[in-house]
């Protein structure tokens, strides 16, 4: 004989059951596990991405103010020898060693604004173009008073300048 059912059924092993809620349940909770793990690691991957970037363009940004200031003490170092008389060369020489280190140190100002942080405002930047203009009008002055004759003329007008 076989025992009588029970009056509320048998619901041990259907979706009523607490064991089925439970397994229902412990299966929301790793899938929300592992989406939020998934979603974590895509997140940190892009954090170091963008790390990396930052660290790559404050590299490269470090490199050109390293250049400009390498061309600055070209500049200077071309300055002394051309005005202190110890090289034998007229004014007029040095106009190629001043048209170098001036495309040079150009390019290096150009390239070093791209890389230059966002934090720099405006003035700064147009502060450094005025001074980088300044120098190369008093030395096109110079070397054009050199050109016509007047040394003496151009060398104080740099050292004046």
């Amino acid at each position: 004989m076989t025992p009588p059912p029970s009056p509320s059924g048998d619901r041990r092993s259907g979706i009523g059951s607490p064991v089925a809620w439970l397994v229902i349940g412990l299966l929301v909770s790793v899938l929300l596990i592992v989406s939020f793990s998934l979603y974590t690691a895509r997140e940190i991957g892009t954090l170091r991405d963008e790390q990396t970037a930052l660290s790559e363009r404050n590299r490269l940004d470090a490199l050109q103010i390293i250049r400009i200031q390498q061309n600055l003490s070209s500049l200077a170092g071309a300055l002394r020898d051309m005005l202190g008389g110890t090289e034998p060369y007229p004014l007029v020489a040095w106009a190629n060693t001043f048209t170098r280190l001036r495309a040079d140190l150009e390019q290096a100002i150009a390239r070093e604004q791209e890389l230059a942080p966002v934090g720099r405002s405006a003035a700064e930047q147009a502060q450094l173009d005025e001074a980088n203009r300044r120098l190369w009008e008093v030395m096109d002055r110079a070397f054009g008073l050199a050109q016509s004759g007047d040394e003496v003329g151009a060398a104080e007008l740099v050292r004046g300048e």
